[in-house]
Parts: structure tokens; C-alpha cells; sequence
């Protein structure tokens, strides 16, 4: 691991003085870019568009500021992800314990004596039985699930499918179509605002989001607009785009402050996604911890009654 941290950074270093090279030869700052291939072709346009507007500076402070916003937004989905699966998983193993451990050993003991066991630790050894099965049938169906999705991402019409279902899961489908209206609208607020003309800033932007869908209504968005439709109504005939996305870019087709209506689109999806993935965050945790706790306290009442029964017994 060391070896291949040492390795990329020096990669990187020469890709850098490649740059810096080719500058010192008297090629402009976006043709040694775009030589070193070590930057999006939209970082490229940028810049050219800020050379000849003599808006270097400006232009490079907004990359900076999208590479850094853009981190945190890959962090933000990361610990919308990471976070409730360790949390669920912790909690799917430690039953899986209990279920075929703990209980199975108590069973043993209460099995080779003539006491007659609680209804309720009766209940508790059949739920536990039908509790391993589930398990074991989860992570069967998680590794079909595995296998879908795998040829989902390969063909065309199944991810399409595929997203569409994902679109209209609750709290999900939120999720998914805020993290790429903001990489959108993010993109294209940082192009406009360096200078790239608004046919090609769609061009770009095309390639920005994941999903396929997103990224069809964005060349189809962008078709009409080369046609000479306005923006907003392009947006409209797109259900994908939500109906406060077309309104603000109406305002600022009308008002010519396009750039200004992208930034108010990322800026107030992104507020609505950190605030989605926190409530998300804080409600599922208690839960999962509720569920546990009740299942927990079922077998050990459970298990207590048995014990009293079979002192009664002796």
C-alpha cells in the first residue's frame, strides 16, 4: 500500500511538471492542461474561457472552490451509505449470534429435563428457528440482488428500469435525485460562471450525473436549447427536473442571471441533502437500537421464565 501511495504521488508530480513544461515552452495555462490530461475536459474550458476574458484568477478560485464542495458532497453520500449499513450490519450479526449460539445452547439445557417450558419461551425458540432462515435466505437474495444490479449497470434498458425504481423508493429516491441535481447544477453554475457559453456548459454537464436518466434528460435538455428553446421550458418537458428547478432558471433566464439561478439550485438542494442524510441518520440509529434492544430483552425475559420453571421443577 505504501509502495502504491509513493507511486501515484509520484505519477502525479509528473504530470504536474508536464504542465509546467509545456507552460515554460509558451503554451497557455488550458492547451498544457489539456495536454497532461490530468484535468475534466470542463476544467479545460474554463480556463480557455478565462484566458481570453483576463478572469484567470476568479475562474481558478471556482475550481477550487467545486473540487472541494464536490469532495464534500462524495463524503456526505459516502456517510449516508456507510454509516446505516455498519450500523445494520453490527445489529444483523450480533443476532445471528443469540439466534445460533446463545439460544440453541439454553434449548440444550431445558431440553434434557421434563419441566414444561413458558408459552413465551416456546414462542422465543420457534422465532429464533425461523429467524436463521431468514438470514441465511437475506443473504441469499442480497447476492442475487448483487448479481442484478452487476448486470443492470452492463445493460442499457435494465439500469434504466433500475433507476426508475430507485427514483420512486422513499427517502432513497430523494436522496438520489438531490445528490444529482446538485452535481448538476453545480457544474453548471462553476462554467457559466468561468465563462463557458451555455450550449456548451450542457455539453459538459452531460457527463456529470450517474444515473443514465439524468443524463439523457440533460442531452435532450441541451438538443432543445441548441434548437432555440429557452432553458426552463426544455427543463419542463422533463419530469426528472422539479417544477422549483424550472421556475428559478425562468427567473434567471428573464432576470440574465443564469449563473446566479444554478447557484441558488445547488446551494438549496444541498442544504435539503445534508439535512435529509443528518435526519436520516438520526432516526435510523434509536431504531435499529430500539429493535435490537426489544429482541434482546424478549430472549433474555424469555430465557429467565425458563429458569424459574425449571427451579420450580426441581
Amino acid at each position: 500500500l505504501h509502495l502504491s501511495i509513493r507511486r501515484q504521488r509520484q505519477m502525479c508530480i509528473r504530470d504536474s511538471l508536464k504542465v509546467y513544461d509545456e507552460i515554460r515552452a509558451g503554451s497557455t495555462l488550458s492547451m498544457a492542461l489539456r495536454l497532461s490530461n490530468l484535468f475534466p475536459d470542463f476544467y479545460v474550458q474554463m480556463v480557455r474561457s478565462a484566458e481570453e476574458s483576463g478572469s484567470l484568477e476568479e475562474t481558478l478560485s471556482l475550481i477550487l472552490d467545486f473540487i472541494r464542495e464536490e469532495n464534500e458532497l462524495k463524503s456526505s453520500v459516502v456517510t449516508a451509505i456507510m454509516y446505516p449499513s455498519f450500523v445494520f450490519g453490527v445489529s444483523l450479526f450480533s443476532l445471528l449470534i443469540i439466534s445460533s449460539y446463545v439460544v440453541p445452547k439454553f434449548r440444550l439445557v431445558f431440553q434434557s429435563t421434563d419441566v414444561k417450558l413458558p408459552l413465551l419461551t416456546k414462542t422465543m425458540f420457534f422465532f429464533t428457528d425461523i429467524i436463521n432462515y431468514l438470514i441465511v435466505g437475506a443473504l441469499l437474495l442480497l447476492l442475487l440482488l448483487f448479481v442484478y444490479i452487476r448486470y443492470a449497470l452492463r445493460n442499457r434498458n435494465q439500469r434504466l428500469k433500475l433507476e426508475s425504481f430507485l427514483y420512486k423508493f422513499p427517502l432513497l429516491g430523494k436522496l438520489l435525485l438531490n445528490t444529482e441535481l446538485i452535481r448538476t447544477f453545480q457544474t453548471l453554475y462553476t462554467l457559466v460562471k468561468g465563462g463557458v457559453t451555455l450550449n456548451h456548459a450542457l455539453d459538459l454537464a452531460g457527463s456529470v450525473p450517474t444515473t443514465l436518466k439524468m443524463r439523457d434528460a440533460l442531452r435532450a435538455v441541451r438538443n432543445d436549447v441548441v434548437k432555440g428553446s429557452s432553458l426552463s421550458k426544455a427543463m419542463k418537458l422533463h419530469r426528472i427536473f422539479p417544477d422549483m428547478v424550472t421556475e428559478i432558471v425562468a427567473v434567471g433566464e428573464h432576470t440574465g442571471e443564469l449563473a446566479g439561478a444554478f447557484y441558488q439550485i445547488y446551494t438549496t438542494y444541498n442544504e435539503e441533502f445534508k439535512t435529509l442524510v443528518r435526519r436520516f441518520i438520526s432516526l435510523l440509529e434509536p431504531a435499529i437500537i430500539l429493535i435490537m434492544g426489544l429482541v434482546v430483552g424478549m430472549i433474555v425475559f424469555s430465557m429467565i421464565l425458563a429458569v424459574f420453571s425449571l427451579s420450580e421443577g426441581l
